[in-house]
């Protein structure tokens, strides 16, 4: 009577151990199920929220109409400007900055800036950097000279910039613009802010699919509204 006693307690413990472990692995089975067979988890639809997870959304800005005078010369314009930016991965292979010292040299007197001012923003631990304040809003010819210097790992982001090709002529009747934090030129005096409506247009936006490296997975949704220029 006392083997079988024994015995009893020696297998308890085995017993209660075993049924924790079935209650445990029930237990996720129907987690498993419900992950598996519904369509909306804990609330959220999984097909949304996966196409949400890999949605890229930009806006497309619409062009700043021009202004004329009535001779029909342009007073107010919008024209391609260019921030200057240097990509500092080597991860790029042979597209990057590999001699920061005489790449500063050379884009300092071009930029306006000061040589060991550009070599502190290519010595940053970053995939790229802008080389601003003088590498922001640059001309076309200032990015053809620097197009012309061959050097690796400098590249051009284009924007635009509003521009009056007769200097400070009828300033306060034609007034200004300026580019405010979302891109957008807005009118802030005189014909350019009093039209602003009319001339700025209305922006339209692309969306679209992307993989975990930012490019788009062909054939998959995209949506485009085309921007409407402004008059």
């Amino acid at each position: 009577m006392k083997k079988r006693n024994t015995l009893s307690k020696k297998w308890s413990f085995p017993k209660n151990t075993f049924k924790v472990f079935l209650f445990i692995m029930l237990a996720l089975f129907v987690q498993l199920a419900y992950l598996t067979l519904s369509k909306d988890i804990y609330g959220i639809n999984m097909k949304d929220l996966k196409a949400s997870r890999n949605m890229y959304s930009t806006e497309l800005l619409a062009k700043r109409g021009t202004i004329y005078d009535s001779k029909g010369d342009i007073l107010a314009q919008n024209i391609s400007s260019y921030t200057v930016i240097a990509y500092l991965s080597e991860t790029r292979k042979d597209d990057y900055v590999k001699d920061k010292e005489g790449t500063a040299k050379l884009l300092a007197p071009i930029l306006n800036m000061k040589e060991k001012y550009i070599l502190s923003l290519l010595n940053k631990d970053l995939y790229q950097v802008e080389l601003g304040p003088g590498g922001r809003g640059i001309s076309e010819l200032k990015k053809t000279e620097i197009e012309d210097l061959n050097l690796p790992g400098i590249d051009f982001i284009e924007g635009t910039k509003r521009s009056y090709p007769n200097g400070d002529f009828a300033s306060y009747v034609i007034g200004y613009a300026k580019e405010d934090d979302e891109g957008n030129i807005v009118g802030e005096l005189g014909i350019e802010s009093k039209y602003n409506d009319l001339l700025q247009g209305k922006n339209g936006y692309l969306e679209y699919q992307r993989d975990r490296y930012g490019y788009r997975i062909p054939d998959t949704y995209e949506k485009r509204i085309e921007p409407i220029n402004g008059s």
